[in-house]
Order: C-alpha cells, then structure tokens, then sequence
C-alpha cells in the first residue's frame, strides 16, 4: 500500500514497506504549508521536484515496521512507541489500541474471488479490477454519497482533487425506482434481477468495467454478504407478491457483544414490514420504503454504514462502529469513559497484523 501525504513542512512517503520523511525548508516563506494531498510517485521524485522548485530537502528512512503491539498484534514502527517507552527494548503503542483496552475482532480472509482478484496470481483481470476497484465498489453500494462536489478545482491543468464543500453524508432511496426510471444502488437487488449485470454496468457506464468481473462478485456477494442476502430476500417478496406494499427495517441494535462479534446474524441485520408502519420507535433504523420520491440519510452511527457503502471493503456485511461498544479492563478512576469512541474504533481497525485479513488495505 502506498501513502503519501503532505503537511507543513514534512512529506511523508510509505513506498515498499519503508518510511520516509522528506524535509523541506522554503527559503521565502519558513511557514509556508502544503495542503494535503494524494500521489502516486516515489519520495525520490518528491524530493526531486521539491529541489527543482527551491526547496532544500532532508531526508530520513525509517525502514520497514518492526515492532508489534504485545496487545493487539499491530505491526508498527518504532517510532510511533508512546513517549513513556522511549528507552525500552520492549516498546509500548497506545494509539492502535490503547494498551489492550480496545477489543475487537479481528477481521477475517475476503471470499475466494475477492481474495483471487487482490492477488498477483490474478493476471490482468486483476489488475483491471485493483485498477478500477473504486468503480467496482460503487457499482455494488447499497447507498449514494452525499454533499456538494466542486468539480471547478479540475478545470485547470495538474492532477485530479476531489474537493467537496460542506459535510459527507450518504442517502439509501427506496426498494423499488420510481416509474419509468432506471434502478440505482440498492434498488439493483431487488428490481429486474434478470437483467441484473447490464443493469449495474449501465449505472456508471464505465467503459473499463469487465462483466466478468461484475458477474463474480455479484455471485459472491450473494454467497457470503448478509446485507445481500437481506435484500434478496426483499427481492423474493416482490416477485411473490408485487401488488403488496412493504418495507425493509434496518436494524440498528445488536444482541452481541461487539468486542467478540462483527459479522451480524439475519435477524439482527433487517426484517420486513408488510402494511402501514406502528408508533414503534425505531431510533436509528433505517425504514427503506417499497417505492417513494426522494432519498433519505443515513447516520453514520449504524452498525452496517460502511458496509453499504463499501461492500468490497466488508464483502461479508461487517458492523462497523456503533454506540455502547465497552472498552476492556477500564478502571473508573483512570478513565473517565467506558464506551469506545469512533475513532478508538478505527484507529484499531486500520492496523495491519500478520495473523489478521488485509482486505481493507488492499482495497484502497
């Protein structure tokens, strides 16, 4: 995985597995920030750009990751030890899970084809599909992305920046598309399956996209996502009954313990509702309705955000974060908080670790 990223006066570049960071000093202006951004060079073409436009560099290699968190099994570098740990042989993290007390489970191996495509054994299929992934994935969503794009940014020469104002947010619409219109996102599993591959290739008419590849993960979705299957079985319901009106409840508790489970039973995932809704609360559920105007807005806080939003990141409908997750061995006294915020969730879960799936790195 490559990551670069730039700000103030450092760049820091992750190419092969090492760490560098490049040093730059602007002789006009010492403050001068870089804003932050996304590339696909190595840190010795940065370096030499930056000296070709004045900057004195310095560069230093930090290597590969050598260490591992004795807690959690992250692999991470020696430098990101915490600050009490500076002279240890045995360094101590804090941030991947704060020594120990952030449990989760670990996520698992991808489904055979996704794990083939993700592989160097796939051949150019796979390089088509690591190439086009992010199309794959939004081709597969549940739900549509949200906010004011300003495409104005890439009207001048220099690589592509997505620039979006105001906040992120993600719509789910109905089960079914309205009249005379084409179906979109989650609508493709329910509505004229039969033509279920041409379908989703003419939602983005990406002259790149391989059928085959379409075929197959549509197949493997069906097998092994809960979110899938979910709505397949809303699709089954149609097709036995079309004249009925229904709708699909997304449920946002869960039974488990989220420490040891993240993959969600089918009766914690959804459930049908047949007729008109009752006053019953359904807090943070998402009612997706049989066939209406308009979208409407997912929380963030549902366990099965990210799964319908990335399902080629979570091929088997993984919970993501959700509220009333405990953290583990928290004294009171220490520790003003019991529950695992949002970002303890992910700091945990972007690590990589030898005896845990890398599907999500590999996915970006």
């Amino acid at each position: 995985m490559k990551l670069r990223h730039c700000i103030r006066r450092h760049v820091f570049t992750q190419q092969n597995g090492d760490l560098c960071i490049l040093r730059h000093h602007t002789p006009k202006d010492e403050a001068n920030e870089v804003s932050v951004y996304m590339c696909s060079q190595s840190s010795r073409t940065i370096q030499n750009n930056l000296q070709h436009t004045g900057h004195n560099t310095t560069s230093w290699n930090f290597g590969p990751p050598t260490n591992t968190c004795q807690y959690c099994g992250a692999i991470l570098w020696y430098e990101e030890r915490t600050k009490k740990t500076k002279q240890t042989t045995r360094p101590k993290f804090s941030f991947c899970c704060m020594e120990g007390r952030v449990r989760l489970p670990l996520m698992s191996q991808p489904p055979p084809y996704l794990k083939y495509l993700l592989s160097t054994d796939s051949g150019q299929l796979g390089i088509s599909f690591r190439k086009n992934i992010r199309v794959y994935n939004s081709m597969f969503a549940f739900t549509s992305m949200g906010g004011r794009v300003d495409k104005s940014i890439n009207r001048s020469k220099g690589p592509y920046v997505f620039r979006m104002s105001g906040q992120n947010y993600h719509h789910i619409g109905s089960l079914l598309p309205e009249s005379g219109k084409k179906p979109q996102f989650a609508q493709l599993y329910i509505y004229d399956t039969e033509n279920e591959i041409h379908n989703r290739m003419n939602s983005l008419l990406h002259e790149e996209v391989d059928p085959k590849i379409v075929q197959g993960l549509s197949e493997m979705l069906d097998e092994h996502n809960i979110l899938a299957k979910t709505f397949r079985m809303a699709r089954d319901r149609y097709k036995q009954h079309p004249e009925s009106v229904f709708r699909l409840r997304l449920l946002s508790d869960r039974i488990r313990d989220g420490r040891q489970y993240n993959i969600p039973t089918a009766s914690e995932v959804a459930g049908l509702i047949i007729g008109d809704l009752t006053d019953e609360n359904f807090q943070r559920d998402v009612i997706v309705e049989h066939r209406k105007n308009g979208l409407q807005r997912i929380t963030d806080l549902h366990p099965s955000f990210m799964s319908m939003t990335y399902p080629l990141i979570h091929p088997y409908g993984e919970d993501g974060y959700r509220l009333g997750i405990l953290l583990t061995d928290v004294i009171k006294k220490t520790f003003a908080r019991e529950k695992l915020t949002m970002r303890q969730f992910y700091c945990f879960r972007i690590q990589q670790r030898l005896n845990e799936a890398h599907s999500s790195s590999t996915s970006w």
